[in-house]
């Protein structure tokens, strides 16, 4: 079981509904924000002595907020962990499921079992929007506290791997490798596709179903929220149906972020980390 896994199971209590508390941290390596920005009037360099700070239009100075680096919270999160090598010897690929802005998503099967899944393949060099590192390492977190609540429930519960299981209403992921510069993200194959494509295929929806879909969708985010992990992404096309169209499950968690709390405040995001449409 690899390190990632085992600090979280068996370990005591995933209280699931307690909120982050004041000061604690929930950021991947976020830096501590100071409340004072010790700037005199009419002074445009910080106390510091590094670069002037940048002002923004009409000369009023830009709200970039000012980093201390000595104050810097720690992450509570794991790093991800990757199976070193190419997908392609655990996995049979088939056909392309679709595109996305930095690869490929394919159909594959398990070499071993034969199970179907899907294949996210990415290839991204240095930081972006869309992080295939950040969405394993959030996926393999929230699976490690879902298995950790289950065998406290169930000690006779027989998972020994982060990968058997996951939130019912988060897509599990089922295996993470790594080969510069591709990373490839293994997840459960949903049938029903996405929300998006449902919506457009049935135009009207029966209430009962958008209610039972719907709150399906708000347990999975709330689950995220109660354990320091903010989505940034929720769009009808990260959320897929199963193959009855009875369960939806939030997927691409490629732009989430670990909440990060100072003084018992939650700080403020950069548009970096915010969804692509607030770009546009």
């Amino acid at each position: 079981m690899g390190a990632w896994c085992s600090q979280f199971l068996g370990e005591g209590d995933i209280d699931a509904e307690s909120k982050p508390s004041g000061g604690s941290v929930g950021g991947p390596n976020k830096p501590k924000i100071s409340g004072k920005e010790n700037e005199k009037k009419g002074d445009t360099a910080n106390t510091t002595g590094s670069e002037p700070k940048s002002h923004g239009q009409n000369g009023r100075p830009s709200q970039e907020p000012v980093i201390d680096e000595e104050k810097s919270p720690e992450s509570k999160i794991p790093k991800a962990q990757f199976t070193r090598g190419d997908v392609k010897t655990s996995y049979r690929f088939g056909k392309q499921l679709a595109k996305t802005n930095f690869g490929m998503v394919n159909l594959a099967n398990d070499s071993k079992n034969g199970e179907p899944v899907v294949v996210k393949t990415s290839e991204i060099e240095g930081r972006c929007i869309e992080d295939p590192e950040e969405e394993v390492r959030m996926l393999q977190y929230l699976q490690s506290l879902w298995i950790s609540r289950k065998r406290k429930q169930d000690p006779a519960s027989s998972s020994t791997s982060c990968y058997e299981a996951a939130h019912p209403n988060i897509v599990q992921l089922k295996g993470a490798f790594h080969q510069p510069p591709c990373y490839w993200t293994v997840l459960e194959y949903c049938g029903g596709g996405d929300a998006f494509d449902y919506v457009v295929e049935h135009k009207s929806i029966d209430e009962d179903v958008v209610r039972t879909l719907w709150r399906d969708l708000l347990v999975a985010t709330h689950f995220m929220h109660t354990n320091g992990i903010c989505h940034l992404d929720i769009s009808l096309e990260n959320a897929l149906l199963s193959a009855d169209g009875k369960k939806m499950k939030l997927c691409d968690l490629g732009a989430a972020r670990e909440l990060v709390y100072v003084d018992g405040k939650l700080q403020p995001y950069s548009p970096h980390d915010g969804c692509p449409g607030m770009h546009f």
